[in-house]
């Protein structure tokens, strides 16, 4: 985990007190083409605990080990990024675009511990 020494206005640290700020790293990204077809990924590796996912369209995802999204799934709206913990070496990641939506792309990019 990384730490932030507090500051006073001057610069000066402020002594005993220390802010944690918690940080992921990511590794590898893999780009998702999704349509009106959801479109899924491989099970991650046993190490990956964590994903970073957006997409460039609004959409719908379901995490598991054999998803399929659908509409009615969790949305995800355009150029917002989410975090999800998944069951590492099981779950996939499916996407579907939103009914009135474009077809998009989804970046997914795997997290596997602290940095």
């Amino acid at each position: 985990m990384t730490t932030q020494a507090r500051a006073k206005a001057d610069g000066s640290p402020v002594p005993d007190m220390v802010e944690k700020i918690p940080a992921l790293r990511p590794s590898t990204t893999e780009v998702v083409a999704y349509d009106a077809a959801a479109a899924t990924t491989v099970a991650f590796g046993s190490d990956v605990t964590v994903l970073r996912i957006m997409s460039n369209t609004d959409c719908h995802y379901k995490l598991g080990s054999a998803p399929t999204a659908t509409t009615s799934d969790v949305p995800l709206p355009a150029n917002v990024v989410e975090y999800v913990a998944i069951i590492p070496g099981v779950d996939k990641i499916s996407f579907i675009k939103q009914a009135a939506s474009s077809a998009g792309n989804a970046w997914v990019s795997q997290c596997g511990g602290a940095a």
